[in-house]
Formats: structure tokens, C-alpha cells, sequence
């Protein structure tokens, strides 16, 4: 009786830390400052930079991006993700709700590019980091 208890605390364990070990997170970074460029000329120049608390939630299944500052919510849909070990960037290619095309370039969440086109139809970059 006792070797059956055992085992069923073993199995139970097992599960645990089975379940437990493929549980992903979501990820998110908490950034103060942004910078905004546009093209000027083929090359991006400076337009502005502010403090702004800025936090970016990735999900745990890295589908969804959402940024969330103190006056608005905007969320991006991913469909696809690039990771370049050679930069460490982990890339993110992202629509939101009207279909708008970005690009989220993270580098070891301390630094965050969003390239996108206005309506203008200009490039355009923001550049979010901790100041």
C-alpha cells in the first residue's frame, strides 16, 4: 500500500512540474521616453522627443503586442516574428484594427523602434527607451 502512495506522489509531481515548465508568460516592458522620426530626404531625422511612460505587453504566445501609455490603449495583431542573434533584436511584424502595418524591433527590452507609414503615406520611427 505504502509503494502504491508513493508512486501516485511521484506521478502527481511529475505532472506538476511538467504543467508548470511549459507555462509561458507574457512579457512586458516598461519604458520613459520616446523619440519621433521621420524621412527627410532618405534619411530619418528627429522631430521630436519627450518623456512619456510607455509599458508593451506581449502575450505569452507573442500574437499580440498591446502599448499602453497614460491617455490611450492601442493593441497590434503579429503575424510574424524574426529573432536576429547576431543584433539579439527579436522583430515583430504587427496590424492593428484598421490594418495599419508596423514593425516592433525589441532589443534586450531596454530599447523599442516602431517603423510604421503615416497617412502621408512617410515613413516614420519612434524610438522608446529609459532615460
Amino acid at each position: 500500500m505504502r509503494k502504491k502512495k508513493i508512486i501516485k506522489i511521484l506521478f502527481v509531481t511529475l505532472l506538476c512540474v511538467n504543467f508548470v515548465g511549459n507555462i509561458k508568460a507574457q512579457t512586458t516592458i516598461y519604458l520613459n521616453f520616446v523619440e519621433r522620426y521621420i524621412m527627410k530626404k532618405d534619411k530619418l531625422e528627429k522631430v521630436s522627443e519627450s518623456f512619456e511612460n510607455s509599458s508593451f505587453v506581449i502575450n505569452a504566445n507573442r500574437t499580440m503586442i498591446t502599448h499602453i501609455t497614460h491617455s490611450e490603449k492601442s493593441t497590434y495583431n503579429v503575424y510574424e516574428t524574426t529573432y536576429d542573434k547576431n543584433w539579439d533584436i527579436i522583430s515583430f511584424f504587427a496590424k492593428n484594427d484598421v490594418g495599419n502595418l508596423y514593425i516592433f524591433l525589441i532589443q534586450e527590452n531596454s530599447l523599442l523602434k516602431v517603423l510604421y507609414f503615416d497617412e502621408s503615406n512617410v515613413l516614420c520611427m519612434l524610438l522608446y527607451r529609459k532615460k
